[in-house]
């Protein structure tokens, strides 16, 4: 009996990660590191150079102490090119959101199969695996295959549970014909394995099991601290498991409440929602000097006008260092509100501010002064302006191997009629000289649109539409159709890809994309290739104001204005009435006396500062969801 036990202790003992001897099993890593991804080389907002974008974007975020890959749109994925030995450890962590139930999936791909990625063929990434892990909120599905093998025979050969709202780490060791898997320190498999043909590299894809209204990117799975490395027989006991910092922390700490997104309801407590962390400015960056020049009619007394002009000399000093096209006065007129406005979310933009003139010109006054200027923060400063309804326009054209910037191409001209035509103001960079249509093509190859960001950053447009147009020759003018016929036509596919950007905090965000084609014949080239851009241009409007009425319903805003002093039905109704004819006002409900709630699809700035120069009240207080007028 003594004895039976003991066998039984044995053979249960190695299914609980234990070896025959009783004691627990721990993961040992390679001593030669092949690549690691810790984050140093993908700035917060930013991509990585280690990994070809094949599919979607994304972008790299801190969340609980980490630097993680974040996915920015479902079906997301990335490639690097890595030659793996016949002895190799992976090692990486994931951290899974609810909402949708996001997973990310890391795989190694046989050379066949790399080849198609690289060609970027329609679902590459689910064929051709030697070896994958699916991580989840829940659960982490994983297998491999001696043979390369298609996806759901690879994730449906395990599958281990995991606690919810923690950081997950997955180890695995392939070793002297034995792969062994771990999760969060335990051994979850161990199988005898040789793969027939080596693995050129890894792909992470990312994507949700169901669908939902949360946006993916404040909801996805995120990947982060991947580590492959070679076992060359030196390697000891001592690299064994140990949990990362960031995980023993999260152990002894509650789970950290994050901010809601930027210009967006608060979510319900229990939701969680990944932080979208803008650039902080480096510390070596210092000032621009700058000078700047602000007048104000003197209406109540010199000293308010004193105050309105040097607020506007400040901006001044800012446009000027950043070598804007903005003028802030054109747009706004109630400079002190805009101080205030601003220097509730921004401080130091501009500093060690001296006058260096003052004119009283009676029923003026002009201030000059000098001060040093913080771009990041005066960047960001001058995004809270941001015009919901202005839209930067930048599309190239690729013909043969040349890329241009037309500003009288077809496409380019009527969206922008047509943007104007529905009210909207637009910025076209085609004609700007200093513009390199090269850099823009790499910008949206690699999707690393904050390379741009100091173009973007010129004006106070709320999005910009950026896209490249390629043409392809479908047939030629004499090319045989079949039966001996002879084509007297050449006939152009013209095709755009596009982006709708946003500026957020910082950062350049991919709000929305989408590709679409027209066709053209002539009997010539260029006139066919004339007719498809003709064609397209339709086309391509259509779809981005498609895109642009729901970025514009995110924006809507709901604020509340009270109007002080009123106190007849009759002045009610006249306010109601002037409010509603306001530009970009969509509604508004009277919801008592001298009180009103008005759906306004533009800045609230812009809704204060209308209502002084169009309507004439007085701002006496201010913030994005209730103003406060006096007559």
């Amino acid at each position: 009996m003594r004895y039976l036990i003991l066998l039984l202790l044995l053979i249960y003992g190695s299914a609980f990660s234990q070896s025959p001897f009783g004691q627990i099993e721990k993961f040992i890593s390679g001593n030669k590191v092949i690549y690691e991804f810790n984050g140093s080389n993908c700035p917060v907002g930013d991509v990585s150079p280690d990994f070809e974008i094949i599919f979607k974007s994304y972008d790299c975020v801190d969340y609980k102490g980490v630097r993680w890959i974040r996915p920015l749109e479902p079906g997301t994925f990335l490639y690097r090119s890595e030659k793996l030995p016949d002895n190799f450890s992976i090692e990486f962590d994931y951290y899974a959101f609810k909402e949708g139930k996001p997973y990310v999936r890391f795989a190694l791909y046989s050379p066949n199969q790399e080849k198609k990625i690289k060609n970027k063929e329609s679902h590459t990434y689910n064929g051709g695996m030697l070896l994958g892990v699916l991580g989840s909120i829940n659960d982490v599905r994983f297998g491999f295959s001696e043979t390369p093998a298609d996806h759901y025979k690879i994730y449906e050969m395990f599958k281990r549970s995991v606690t919810e709202g923690k950081i997950h780490k997955i180890q695995i060791s392939v070793k002297n014909g034995r792969i062994t898997i771990f999760i969060d320190g335990k051994r979850a498999a161990k199988k005898p394995i040789k793969f027939q043909v080596k693995p050129s590299g890894f792909g992470i894809y990312f994507y949700r099991t169901f669908a939902t209204d949360a946006p993916f990117e404040e909801n996805p799975a995120l990947i982060g601290n991947i580590k492959i490395s070679a076992y060359t027989g030196q390697e000891g006991s001592s690299k064994v498991y140990e949990e990362s910092k960031s995980v023993r922390e999260e152990e002894r700490t509650p789970v950290e409440k994050l901010p809601p997104p930027p210009e967006k309801k608060p979510v319900k407590q229990e939701r969680q929602t990944a932080q979208v962390v803008e650039y902080k400015k480096p510390k070596n960056i210092k000032c621009i000097k700058s000078t700047g020049t602000g007048e104000a009619a003197v209406i109540k007394d010199y000293s308010s006008a004193k105050m309105e002009a040097f607020a506007r000399a400040k901006w001044d000093a800012v446009e000027k260092a950043l070598g804007t096209d903005i003028q802030v006065k054109s747009v706004v007129e109630n400079f002190k509100l805009l101080d205030e406005i601003i220097l509730k979310d921004v401080k130091g933009f501009i500093k060690d501010v001296k006058v260096l003139d003052e004119k009283n010109f009676g029923d003026a006054v002009q201030i000059t002064i000098s001060g040093c200027v913080y771009p990041r923060e005066a960047e960001k400063a001058l995004s809270l302006l941001s015009r919901n309804t202005a839209f930067n326009v930048l599309l190239i054209v690729q013909k043969n191997r040349s890329i241009e910037l037309d500003e009288m191409n077809p496409v380019t001209t009527n969206l922008i009629n047509i943007l104007n035509e529905q009210g909207f103001e637009v910025y076209d960079f085609a004609g700007d000289p200093n513009i390199d249509p090269y850099k823009v093509e790499k910008a949206i190859s690699q999707k690393r649109f904050i390379t741009l960001r100091s173009i973007f950053s010129r004006n106070l447009a709320g999005a910009t539409i950026i896209g490249k147009i390629r043409f392809i020759p479908k047939t030629k003018g004499g090319q045989d159709i079949g039966y001996g016929i002879k084509s007297g036509f050449n006939v152009v596919l013209a095709q755009a890809q596009y982006y709708l950007l946003i500026k957020d905090k910082g950062r350049i965000r991919i709000l929305a994309s989408g590709s679409v084609k027209a066709k053209g014949t002539a009997p010539n080239v260029e006139d066919a290739e004339n007719k498809a851009m003709e064609a397209l241009s339709e086309v391509l409007a259509d779809d981005i104001l498609k895109k642009i009425d729901k970025y514009l319903a995110s924006k809507r805003k709901v604020v509340t204005v009270q109007v002080e002093g009123i106190q007849s039905v009759s002045d009610n109704f006249e306010i109601k009435s002037e409010i509603q004819k306001l530009p970009w006002v969509k509604s508004i409900e009277d919801v008592g006396i001298g009180k009103f709630k008005v759906v306004y699809l533009e800045n609230p700035v812009y809704l204060a500062n209308t209502v002084e120069s169009i309507l004439g009240y007085k701002v006496e207080y201010f913030s994005p969801t209730k103003i406060i007028l006096s007559k």
